[in-house]
């Protein structure tokens, strides 16, 4: 499932990182930093291997990432549907990053998140674990979906 997640996150941060992107590589790490912070939520204490509070870390980047979204969602539909409308004029903000608020692309090359992507990873890729260490895997899957 982490291996899953992250062939969708990385490669949308590393163009994000690069300055080379379109609204929907945004949109695409977004999505699927929400789907790794469900998997971490229901099956993070499965692993031994992730770093405490990196459900909070994921967190912090999908609500750091948000405002630039919401800017890129409403160039894409609000402004031009009241353009088309010939609504009185309308302004796209700009978006002027502050000390405080860390563009998207600084966001994800900040050490602390490349760290996070380097746990991920190494999680991913468990060490061998011997044949019959689980009981069931479906077991296992299923039990924080009953909770």
């Amino acid at each position: 499932m982490l291996n899953n997640t992250l062939s969708q996150i990385l490669p949308n941060a590393g163009q994000i990182q690069e300055g080379q992107f379109e609204p929907e590589h945004l949109h695409q790490l977004r999505v699927g930093l929400r789907r790794l912070r469900t998997i971490l939520r229901l099956y993070g204490g499965l692993s031994q291997q992730l770093p405490e509070h990196i459900e909070a870390k994921v967190a912090e980047i999908i609500r750091k990432s948000g405002a630039a979204r919401d800017l890129d969602a409403m160039a894409e539909t609000l402004w031009p549907a009241l353009r088309a409308a010939n609504a009185p004029l309308v302004e796209l903000p700009t978006h002027v990053p502050t000390s405080t608020q860390l563009t998207v692309a600084t966001l994800l090359r900040a050490p602390a998140t490349q760290s996070l992507w380097i746990a991920l990873l190494r999680a991913s890729h468990p060490q061998d674990n011997p044949p019959g260490s689980f009981h069931s895997l479906q077991e296992v899957l299923a039990t924080p979906l009953r909770t």
